[in-house]
């Protein structure tokens, strides 16, 4: 489990430092050298800063900016009024960000990997032919059976639909839908109709 933990760290050593950091303060204000249990959360916030102005400094220069500099004054401020603690949870922000970039992107590629291609169209005599997405048109009706995805918006047709869009809204639990509803492209639980919109 340790080294699990270690394997984690390595790619944000700041976050770990500042573990560390805390824990040996927090261990340090259980001793008689209390009184000193500041400074090396003081000398951390710094070393941080001087990184982050850094940072910022080379973005400038490169014509960008971003929430660096609110996080630069943040610690800037925490060590003007003694609370220097405050930079441990500023340091993990970082990889946090990383971290909530890396799963929007994640969710995103997965999204677009179970797009569908195609569709079943139904033709005028009841029969279904599977066409390619980009051929159906406004008007068009679509049969979708369980357990697909509904390959375009539209509104829908049979009685009653049942609608897994999670993907779409995050909720997880599914959805009802009735005739006459707007039905998203999401997947289906049960074989439905749908009018292309």
């Amino acid at each position: 489990m340790i080294l699990r933990l270690f394997v984690r760290f390595r790619r944000y050593p700041q976050v770990l430092a500042a573990l560390v950091v805390a824990a040996v303060a927090g261990i340090q204000l259980l001793t008689p050298w209390a009184e000193h249990a500041l400074w090396l959360p003081t000398v951390f916030a710094l070393l941080m800063a001087a990184r982050s102005a850094w940072r910022i400094l080379r973005e400038l220069r490169s014509g960008t900016f971003g929430v660096d500099i609110l996080a630069v004054t943040a610690i800037g401020a925490s060590v003007v009024v003694g609370e220097a603690w405050a930079v441990i949870v500023l340091t993990r922000g970082e990889a946090l960000e990383d971290y909530a970039a890396n799963r929007a992107k994640r969710d995103l590629t997965a999204l677009l990997v179970r797009a569908p291609q195609a569709g079943h169209r139904l033709a005028a005599d009841g029969t279904t032919v599977e066409v390619p997405i980009d051929t159906i048109a406004p008007g068009d009706r679509l049969m979708v059976r369980a357990n697909e995805i509904v390959p375009v918006d539209g509104t829908l047709i049979s009685d009653i639909g049942t609608f897994d869009e999670s993907s779409l809204t995050g909720e997880s639990l599914p959805v009802e839908r009735i005739a006459g509803e707007e039905a998203s492209a999401a997947g289906s639980t049960v074989p439905l109709l749908l009018d292309r919109a």
